[in-house]
């Protein structure tokens, strides 16, 4: 009696400890979804804050050509200039 007590005791506390963990689970479960969620939405977010600052950083970087060009330029000309008001007093 005592060992079919002990079985039936034994049994229980299975099927008790199966139900936890499956209550477990799905808890993960659903807090695993939310979280890729969560991260889905802050990649996207990563994504296109990387796309507007290269964008951005692609238009600096050709107004910065465009200004190193117009400075060279400008440069030359002042040279030239020099060159014609020195020859002219010399």
């Amino acid at each position: 009696m005592i060992l079919l007590l002990l079985l039936y005791s034994l049994i229980f506390i299975l099927m008790v400890r199966t139900i936890k963990v499956l209550l477990d689970t799905r808890s993960f479960i659903k807090t695993a979804a939310k979280q890729y969620i969560d991260l889905e939405k802050q990649f996207a977010l990563g994504v296109k804050t990387y796309k507007e600052m290269e964008l951005k950083t692609n238009y600096l970087e050709t107004f910065n050509n465009n200004l190193f060009k117009k400075l060279f330029e400008i440069t030359q000309e002042l040279l030239l200039l020099k060159k014609a008001i020195l020859e002219e007093r010399y």
